[in-house]
């Protein structure tokens, strides 16, 4: 994976299109996201990243999730 900083891109051109356009709070979540697989060295956090995962598998193997199906009709309410 290219770790590498490169201000500039296309990609980071296309992330700050949207940046304007959330909320907050969106705001806040995406950099908490985005803080929890990075380390100031630049590097991917593996450790809290599989300490996440491993918590989302225990909450799937406990039945505590949405199938697609059910994601759909709950935005069909929505809309």
């Amino acid at each position: 994976m290219d770790h590498q900083n490169n201000p500039g891109s296309p990609l980071d051109e296309k992330m700050m299109q949207y940046w304007p356009l959330l909320t907050r709070e969106q705001k806040e979540t995406i950099l908490t996201i985005i803080q929890s697989f990075t380390r100031p060295d630049g590097h991917y956090h593996t450790d809290k990243y599989s300490e996440e995962l491993k918590q989302a598998l225990q909450r799937v193997k406990a039945g505590e999730y949405y199938t697609h199906q059910q994601i759909k009709e709950i935005l069909k309410k929505i809309k």
